[in-house]
């Protein structure tokens, strides 16, 4: 596995800070968690127009 380092804006920061006390986790992972669902988001959206594109 490989690591990296991550610098956040202080507010955008505190809202991984919250998001992680409010799941009761360490903010490395919920930064991990929540690049991993916007990635998987990401790649669903562009294979769903890529779908429509193809019914045209």
């Amino acid at each position: 596995m490989k690591s990296y380092v991550v610098e956040l804006t202080d507010e955008l920061s505190v809202i991984y800070e919250d998001i992680a006390k409010m799941n009761k986790k360490k903010v490395e992972d919920c930064l991990a968690i929540i690049l991993e669902r916007v990635i998987r988001t990401m790649i669903n959206k562009s294979e769903t127009e890529n779908n429509i594109k193809q019914d045209k």
